[in-house]
Formats: structure tokens, sequence, C-alpha cells
């Protein structure tokens, strides 16, 4: 019996690694490419007027209301 809970905890142990490595894996992608695109300019447009944004409509799910 103690071997079955030492094998499922060592087998749980190696998959919680597995999983910080990948995640380390992609946190230095993200530093590499922050890194490499840090010169890249923003695709909107800052100079546009007010009368040309866009409308957007914003829903918020708000329960127990009266109305």
């Amino acid at each position: 019996m103690a071997y079955a809970v030492l094998a499922t905890y060592v087998f749980l142990m190696c998959i919680i690694f597995i999983f910080c490595m990948i995640e380390l894996k992609l946190a230095f992608k993200y530093l590499r490419y922050k890194r490499n695109n840090q010169n890249l300019k923003s695709t909107f447009p800052e100079n546009i007027p007010q009368e040309e944004h866009p409308f957007v409509t914003i829903q918020l799910p708000v329960y127990n209301e009266k109305y």
C-alpha cells in the first residue's frame, strides 16, 4: 500500500514538474519576443478624431435587478 501511494505521489509530482517547465518555456519565449520587438509601433493610430471612433456596446451581466 505504501508503494502505491509513493508511486502515485511521484507520478503526480512529475506531471506538475513538466507543467512548470512548459510555463517556464513560455515565459522565456515571451521575454525574448518582447526584447526583439521593443521598437514596433502600435497598430492603433492615436490621431483619429473622436467622431471616427467605432461605436461599442458594453453589456454587464447584472443579477437580481428590480426591473
